[in-house]
């Protein structure tokens, strides 16, 4: 519970003479109640309160200890492992009153009711004394009169009896006396009593109404007391016997946007103007209290929780994100592109799981990510937002998250299961793709023994057969193809690029571009690209002159459209020999690590020699992969032979 959320509490004085005086006795002299104190707003009795989802069941399931996630540390995002957010305590219950005197054991029947006969204050509060002098005794001071409303009060022996021209006659004596004397008695925010106090409520409690709301007592809870809509949506889910129990604080106001609380011995209930009454309990309530309340991100809650979520969860949601809290994960919040992209995949019941973490923001280029049990979420304003999982996730964070090498994620995970049961998983960022395949793990040539196979002049009619076979074989390929071809192609192309492979630019008719001047080079390369990226949709970074012929107006005009130069280092001289098993001799006898492997898919005698060349290449350790996987990023208009 909040600390200090309440009102000040009675005058050091006026609790002294509370104890010292006949009970319910003003100080000498006493008109109004002295120092008065600035009047307490209750919430109206009826408010725009947002329609409430039932709750499945009495929310008792959530925890009410809170475990703060962990600060993120030494990067601004935390490892997979360890859920950011800032510590904070969980909110402390706000002080009693002290020894407040007990009212009365529980009467058998209520008192009798105010007396009304009477035209004036000391007629009425004499008529109301002798209808019910078992409960108020003998008088012990005189009538005094001029309170606020031209009200009226007599301190008795057992109690006091207050009147006013609009309440009628009411006695009010121990605990609740007490309490409303803290609360200014007629002069503060509950006004005068319109009822005498009744008990016989559960757990030995009593209650007493009063213009403006009504004063509650248990043994252990002491007396406060609760009004308009706070009172009502308390009483709604069953008052005293419900899981809510009594409450342990006066209600108090002026909060942010001119709300209201209440604290009670199983949770709070807020209300806002806009917003409406809501409660908040357990690990839910401890994890809002962690968020600073109302006056965090979250804001008021617009819902009371409900429970029965998958596996025990329950939910709440508030007016800037929703809380979620399971037996596995504690209570955490997220909102706003990260809520919804996590509720698009399936929320709490999606391979991603309940949230892990609160969400958090102030990340580099004004991002916010968010934890869950399954992996995390992260979002930019250039980006949105985008989940990462499993061992990318890891990668990602080996490189430093949102602030290394790779940036924020740019799309979701892509896994893909080719023909042969290899799977290839591969996710964009920023600053490059992150790629893990099941019989290598992350694709990492700075680690791995890689190799390059490379196939140049497609396509043709014999590359749906290569594409086909690289599938069986788990293994992606980098195709330099011409334009031309690609149009003629279309179907081959894109399954080829969809099983992971690259489709990258060799020209459009296969010309020597060094032969050429400026402006044809550039049409040729434009145009592959152009068909390239109509049938793909990405734009090709690399292109290979055809012949591997080149000059400063080849590598020019290739890095004015954003693509580097790319050779071979192992030459099979398949175009030539044509003969399948001198393919495989030339592949595999000049392979070596970083090594990029020249071919053609215009040759069957060269599909067929794909794979023995794969089976040769993986048992000696390659990793058969694709050039940008083996170079990296690669600025444009800059050469390459292999990776060194």
């Amino acid at each position: 519970m909040k600390a200090g959320r309440r009102r000040p509490g009675v005058l050091a004085a006026a609790l002294f003479l509370g104890m010292s005086l006949p009970l319910g006795e003003y100080p000498v002299a006493y008109g109004a109640p002295a120092s008065p104190e600035p009047t307490v707003t209750t919430a109206p009795a009826t408010g725009a309160a947002t329609p409430a989802p039932a709750p499945a069941a009495a929310p008792t399931t959530t925890a009410p200890t809170v475990k703060a996630p962990a600060t993120k540390a030494p990067a601004t995002t935390a490892p997979t492992t360890t859920a950011p957010g800032p510590a904070a305590s969980t909110p402390a219950v706000p002080p009693t009153s002290g020894a407040a005197r007990a009212p009365s054991p529980a009467l058998a029947a209520p008192p009798s009711p105010a007396v009304t006969a009477a035209t004036t204050g000391p007629e009425a509060i004499a008529a109301k004394a002798a209808s019910d002098a078992d409960f108020v005794g003998s008088a012990v001071s005189t009538v005094k009169c001029g309170l606020v409303n031209d009200g009226c009060l007599q301190t008795y022996q057992s109690a006091t009896i207050y009147w006013s021209p609009a309440t009628g006659a009411h006695w009010a004596r121990g605990g609740i006396l007490n309490a409303w004397g803290r609360n200014r008695w007629e002069a503060g925010p509950l006004g005068y009593p319109v009822t005498d106090e009744s008990c016989g409520l559960g757990r030995g409690g009593c209650r007493q109404d009063f213009e403006n709301g009504a004063m509650f007592w248990s043994p252990a809870s002491d007396a406060h007391w609760v009004g308009g809509a706070i009172r009502t949506k308390w009483e709604s889910a069953g008052g005293e016997d419900s899981f809510l129990g009594y409450p342990t604080s006066d209600q108090y106001c002026g909060l942010v946007r001119s709300g209201c609380g209440a604290h009670f011995q199983g949770g709070l209930v807020y209300w806002s103007p806009s917003t409406g009454a809501h409660w908040i309990v357990g690990g839910i309530g401890g994890a809002w209290g962690r968020n600073r309340w109302e006056t965090g991100p979250l804001g008021y809650p617009v819902s009371d929780e409900w429970c029965g979520l998958g596996r025990g969860g329950c939910r709440q949601d508030f007016e800037n994100g929703a809380m979620f809290w399971s037996p596995a994960s504690d209570a955490h919040w997220v909102g706003g592109a990260i809520r919804a992209k996590w509720e698009s995949a399936g929320g709490e019941d999606s391979f991603l799981g309940y949230p892990t973490s609160d969400q958090y923001c102030g990340l580099v280029r004004s991002g916010c990510g968010a934890h869950f049990q399954g992996g995390l979420m992260y979002w930019s304003p250039k980006t949105d937002a985008h989940w990462i999982v499993g061992a990318i996730s890891g990668e990602w964070g080996r490189n430093s998250w949102e602030t290394g090498r790779y940036g924020y994620p740019t799309s979701d995970e892509q896994c893909r299961t080719g023909s042969g049961g290899g799977t290839l998983c591969r996710q964009s960022f920023e600053n490059g793709t992150i790629k893990w395949r099941n019989d290598i793990g992350i694709i990492d040539c700075s680690r791995l023994k890689c190799m390059v196979l490379t196939f140049d002049d497609g396509p043709s009619q014999h590359t749906s057969r290569l594409v086909d076979l690289l599938d069986a074989n788990n293994v992606q390929a980098t195709f330099f193809v011409v334009g031309q071809n690609v149009v003629n192609f279309p179907a081959t192309t894109q399954r080829s690029f969809a099983n992971g492979n690259e489709i990258m630019n060799h020209s459009w008719d296969h010309p020597d571009l060094a032969t050429l001047g400026p402006a044809e080079v550039a049409s040729e390369l434009s145009q592959t690209s152009n068909a390239i990226e109509s049938i793909v949709g990405v734009r090709p970074k690399l292109m290979r002159p055809p012949y591997g012929s080149y000059n400063a107006t080849v590598t020019s005009a290739a890095g004015q459209q954003g693509m580097s130069v790319i050779l071979w280092n192992v030459e099979t001289s398949d175009w030539s020999v044509q003969v399948t098993s001198a393919v495989i001799d030339n592949a595999t006898s000049r392979a070596q690590p970083g090594g990029i492997v020249l071919m053609h898919d215009l040759y069957p005698t060269t599909v067929d020699a794909v794979p023995t060349i794969i089976s040769n290449l993986k048992a000696r350790g390659y990793a058969l992969v694709t050039v940008s996987d083996l170079l990296g990023p690669t600025p444009p208009g800059q050469v390459y032979v292999g990776r060194l």
